[in-house]
Parts: C-alpha cells; structure tokens; sequence
C-alpha cells in the first residue's frame, strides 16, 4: 500500500479534528497530499467555510485540497469524492462511546468501511494518537492476508512490530438449524497447526518487519479484542470480504463490530475490492 494521497473526511465539528490532525500526521511522515472532504446536505455552506475552518484550528488550507460535494446523501456525496480524488487511505475520527453507530461525523454508517475502496483508517476522537508501534493482523489464511500485513508495515514502520493472529472460532456445528456440539480437541489441534504454519509463513516472507504470530480459539472479535490489550496494541487491522464456513474470519460483519468495539485506532483494508 503507497500512500500518496489521503482523503480526511469532516463535519466541521470539533470531533473531526482527531482525523484531520492523524491525515495531516500521516501525510508528513508519507510525503503525501491531504485531500479534506465535505459533504453538504443540503446546500448551506462552500468553500470559505471549510478554508475557515481549518484555519480556527490551526491547519494550513493552502497546504490541502478541499473538495465538497453538495446536494447529495451522504454516500453518494463520499462516492463522488473518493472516485474523484482515488484516495490511497482514508482517515475519519470514530467515536465509541457512540458505540460507533456514526464512524464518520457527516453521519456516515460504519457500513461504509466495507463499500469503499481504499483502506479506512478509524481513528478515536478522544485519541490524538498517530504513531504505530505495534499492530495486531486479523488472518485468514487466504493471499488476501498478505495484503494486510503489507497494510500495517507501511503504517507501524520498520521500527514497529506487527502480531498476525489468526482466530479458529470454535463456534457450534448447526445441521438443519440443530446444534450437535462443537468441534472436537482433534479437530481444533489440527486447526492450530495449520494456522500456525500459515502464519509463520507470512513472517518469513517479511523479513524487513518484526513479526510474531498469535493463533487463538473462541469468538472472533471477542479474541482480537483480547489480543490487543495483551499485546499492548495501538493499531488493529482488518479486512472486508473473505472466505466462508469455519474460515469466515474477514466478513464485513466482523470488520465493522471490531471497529465498534476495540479501544485503539483500526485500519479496514478492502480484500473485496473488485478486479480491472
């Protein structure tokens, strides 16, 4: 993932600043261009306000790209500027005493993470925290997973380390809406080892970053959760689509009751994205 272009996306209310203030950090550290989004709904202000704006606090405009979109719901309003200024990272601030219910301050549902295209990047606005040390991996055991390490290298650097932990939910066997129990010891010992192989896999392919790995049984987000306080984690990173059955670790659903849930900065990284 090069970032060369990040989109911040904001209200014009102060819990956006988290986001402008991580995209401006993060376009410093990259040597990239800040693009701030504005969706208008309806028509009530233009340019010079969100240029006001950033100036109250202590942002250069002239510094940034401003583009508004105006007299549009909100998706269709984020759509446009995302096909417009092909962002390679989005930054927005995220509010989880909300319980996330609006990751983005212009309203926009945590939905929105898994229908972009580009990586969002949630960052807590009551944490003016943007350096990465260590980051925790959610794998899958597909090719998709590599491009999430390839994710969080960018953003933790090489003085930062990256856990890739693959979750085996141990969830019960459902035949014809029945339960009959769940897997056997056998069954899960056999999972271990095979994620465990997966993973260290990934880690010898990328011998530029520190990485160890984590495998772990139970409820997916439940364990990523716990996986990052244990680890003393400040980024967790996530993808959109993935595999189903006993596998279904990057479903949407998962990546979006992470970013509600967890207390540090989460990065969505869409693996769906379609082909050209």
């Amino acid at each position: 993932m090069e970032i060369k272009t990040i989109l911040a996306m904001t209200d014009l209310e102060t819990d956006s600043l988290t986001g402008l203030r991580g995209a401006f950090h993060l376009a410093k550290s990259h040597n990239a261009k800040v693009v701030v989004g504005h969706v208008l709904v309806p028509r009530t202000l233009d340019n010079s306000d969100v240029k006001e704006f950033l100036e109250e606090h202590g942002f250069d405009p002239k510094s940034v790209s401003i583009e508004i979109e105006v007299d549009a719901d909100v998706h269709s309003g984020i759509d446009l500027i995302v096909g417009e200024s092909h962002p390679d990272l989005i930054v927005i601030s995220s509010h989880r005493k909300r319980g996330l219910k609006r990751l983005m301050w212009a309203s926009v549902p945590v939905g929105l993470v898994g229908e972009t295209t580009a990586p969002v990047l949630a960052l807590h606005s009551d944490k003016d925290h943007f350096e990465f040390r260590r980051a925790i991996v959610c794998c899958d055991g597909t090719d998709q997973s590599q491009e999430l390490i390839d994710a969080a290298a960018k953003l933790v650097g090489r003085d930062g380390e990256i856990v890739s932990l693959m979750v085996i939910e141990d969830s019960p066997i459902v035949i014809g809406g029945f339960s009959i129990g769940n897997y056997s010891d056998e069954t899960l010992n056999k999972a271990r080892a095979a994620a465990t192989k997966f993973l260290n896999k990934l880690r010898i392919n990328r011998s530029d970053v520190s990485m160890r790995t984590d495998v772990r049984v139970g409820n997916v987000v439940e364990q990523i959760k716990e996986a990052g306080e244990q680890h003393d984690a400040d980024l967790v990173v996530v993808g959109t689509g993935g595999v189903g059955g006993k596998a279904k670790f990057f479903i949407d659903s998962v990546s979006e009751e992470v970013t509600r849930q967890v207390d540090v900065a989460t990065l969505v990284v869409p693996t769906n994205k379609p082909t050209s």
